[in-house]
């Protein structure tokens, strides 16, 4: 039984922000803060342009390879200041807007207007500033490539998440706002802050897992003797635990009642019965694999009469890839179902035939 109860609360909080956003204090705010955010942005673009201008004819000009460049320690003096360079650079456009802003809160208070809206702005900023600083310096230790999937996946969108989350605290009531119910499921209220949990939580939950996963591996990797087949096995298993372990939390989040879950149960095993039979088979078939360690990234498998690297053991298959450069997506109860051939299963020795003519 569904059956939606908060519109009238939902539509008081809305009626709250409209007044609020109504008053000609807060929209002369407004105004001046995307003037000023503007002018920072147009002024830190154009300045930087200019500079890497300039850089690069200087560097034409000197002949931009020196013999002090080929040593190592040039060679880190160079990636010093590379990534210095960056971090300036990423700094720049957050601190002008700041230091605009401030100027634009002395004029404000000089004709006795509030300018409250203009210091949250300015708190916003520092926080960009911060992601920004944090996410080069994470260029910089490990590959750019897995950082910038996780720059524009993760660590962009949680920043957009936590800034909207303190406007709308200050704006409203926040905790008042989550705990409005949404619905009710066989009696069980479902309200905001649960059903935030559920998608916006969770997600940034799984990224979160997925990005410690990759750092701790490649830092294992580069820095220790580990197998990497193996650690890359124990991370996955790992980061398998903890995202059941953020489902569970979620379902306790819900405070379904114990009638709701009886359904959601009897729900989800009519469908493993009719549509995700393979689904869960495969799922568990790879948790097997990575407890047994039979299979690990970075094997050499012979499937189908052709010799394979395993690249990743994931949740529904494994990803494997041909001497002839083609990636093949092998569900995983294939493993278990039909024989396979390994050829680095206890000893990573493999000796492989050529044929010269």
């Amino acid at each position: 039984m569904l059956r939606s109860i908060g519109i009238t609360e939902l539509t008081a909080i809305a009626g709250k922000l409209n007044v609020f956003l109504g008053r000609p204090a807060v929209q002369l705010q407004l105004a001046l803060i995307a003037l000023t955010v503007l002018l920072a942005w147009l002024i830190s673009r154009s300045s930087w342009q200019r500079l890497e201008t300039w850089h690069r004819n200087q560097a034409e000009a000197d002949g931009h390879e020196r013999a002090a460049e080929a040593t190592v320690e040039g060679k880190m003096g160079q990636f010093v200041l590379h990534y210095g360079v960056e971090v300036v650079h990423a700094a720049t456009f957050p601190i002008l807007t700041v230091a605009l802003l401030q100027i634009v809160r002395q004029m404000l208070a000089w004709r006795d207007l509030t300018g409250g809206l203009l210091d949250k702005v300015s708190w916003i900023v520092w926080s960009f500033l911060a992601l920004q600083i944090c996410v080069t310096i994470l260029y910089a230790l490990f590959d750019w490539r897995t950082i910038r999937a996780y720059h524009y996946r993760l660590f962009i969108p949680l920043l957009w998440v936590v800034v909207t989350l303190n406007i709308l605290d200050d704006l409203t009531d926040l905790r008042q706002l989550s705990n409005v119910v949404l619905a009710e499921v066989f009696n069980s209220p479902v309200t905001i802050g649960a059903v935030f949990v559920a998608t916006v939580g969770l997600y940034f939950w799984t990224d979160l897992i997925h990005l410690f996963q990759d750092l701790i591996y490649q830092l294992t990797v580069r820095h220790t003797d580990a197998d990497p087949g193996g650690t890359k096995a124990a991370l996955t298993l790992m980061r398998y635990i903890l995202v059941i372990v953020g489902f569970v939390l979620v379902l306790s989040n819900l405070r379904l009642g114990p009638a709701t879950l009886a359904a959601v149960t009897g729900g989800l095993s009519v469908g493993v019965g009719f549509g995700l039979r393979e689904i869960l088979s495969n799922f568990i078939s790879g948790i097997l694999l990575l407890f047994e360690q039979s299979l690990h990234p970075g094997d050499v498998i012979e499937v189908d009469d052709e010799v394979s690297v395993v690249e990743d053991v994931r949740m529904r298959a494994t990803i494997v890839r041909t001497l002839n450069n083609d990636e093949l997506v092998i569900p995983n109860q294939m493993f278990f179902t039909a024989s396979f051939k390994t050829y680095t299963g206890s000893d990573k020795t493999v000796r492989v035939p050529l044929l010269f003519q």
